[in-house]
């Protein structure tokens, strides 16, 4: 979601009212199908989910870049673009200093529970990692080329993944 205009447009007070934090004026107020006025609590959960999506990737993007920096050298690349697609497919890739996935493992993952694995945060960390591998490491012209690359994005975002959450989350997640 985005909101931008000039100053005094009611960018915050969108942000408050979607959040019940305040009331309209006039007008309904709704996510989706839910009017976030008259079913807080489900406006709330809803909410709190689209936080947690949405603060995975820049921690999961920071965590990586710092790891991956102090343990396998300098940022090859001079800017990472996250860049999620609409849900016509279900993959995630690694190009030069992008890294597209489609919204069905980014912004509408459901991360409902507290204790569910934090996929969006894997990916992101997975995709980062092909920032410092996919690029340097180039496998021969034939089949399992890419299977040096992978595996060591893989376990760099695992590795990632596990001082954020914890050995035994990264371990469930393997599972």
């Amino acid at each position: 979601m985005a909101s931008w205009g000039p100053n005094g447009a009611g960018k915050s007070t969108l942000m408050r009212i979607l959040a019940t934090l305040q009331e309209p004026d006039t007008g309904r107020a709704s996510l989706g199908s839910t009017d976030v006025l008259r079913q807080r609590t489900t406006s709330v959960r809803c909410l709190a989910i689209c936080r947690r999506i949405l603060g995975s990737i820049p921690a999961s993007r920071r965590e990586s870049f710092e790891y991956y920096t102090r343990n396998f050298g300098p940022d090859p690349q001079k800017e990472a673009r996250i860049i999620e697609f609409p849900r016509v497919a279900s993959f995630a890739e690694g190009f030069e200093g992008t890294m597209p996935y489609s919204e069905s493992i980014g912004f509408i993952a459901n991360l409902e529970h507290q204790d569910d694995i934090d996929k969006v945060f894997y990916v992101v960390g997975h995709e980062m990692g092909h920032q410092w591998w996919a690029h340097q490491v180039i496998g021969a012209n034939m089949q399992g080329a890419t299977s040096l690359s992978e595996t060591l994005a893989q376990y760099s975002a695992l590795i990632v993944m596990e001082k954020e959450y914890g050995r035994d989350a990264m371990r469930k997640f393997m599972q």
